[in-house]
């Protein structure tokens, strides 16, 4: 028979899953955000590092500030020592670390892979030109 208190840290379980869930929502509103932020500069005759850089930039500050906020509140849930600490601790040290790492995608990797796609794209209409001069 399960005791009514045994429910508490499974209820405390579901809280920290759901707002697993919404910073990742979150974090991939932030990279579609950033996406279209890139080929708006793009649009308005940047060129793709300058675009990058910029986005980079102007995007930096909000998302720090958002990925800590979310880290730090579960900061006390991954130190916690009391009852149910044994489903808290792993929920939110997982948490932190998606956190994080979802930060790194959003602010490094993003852009790094926007700018390569944006280059080699550019590359195969001067390539195919090339390759057709070539045949000539």
């Amino acid at each position: 028979m399960v005791a009514p208190d045994d429910s508490l840290p499974i209820a405390e379980c579901q809280n920290g899953g759901q707002e697993a869930f919404e910073n990742l929502v979150r974090e991939n509103q932030r990279m579609i955000h950033s996406l279209c932020y890139f080929n708006q500069l793009r649009e308005e005759g940047k060129s793709v590092v300058e675009a990058v850089m910029e986005g980079f930039l102007t995007r930096l500050r909000p998302v720090l500030m958002t990925a800590a906020v979310a880290a730090l509140g579960f900061v006390p849930m991954a130190l916690a020592t009391s009852a149910g600490a044994e489903v808290q601790r792993p929920l939110a040290t997982v948490v932190i670390g998606g956190i994080l790492s979802s930060t790194f995608l959003t602010l490094v990797l993003l852009p790094v892979l926007y700018e390569w796609a944006e280059r080699r794209t550019n590359r195969r209409p001067e390539a195919a030109i090339k390759a057709s001069d070539a045949l000539s």
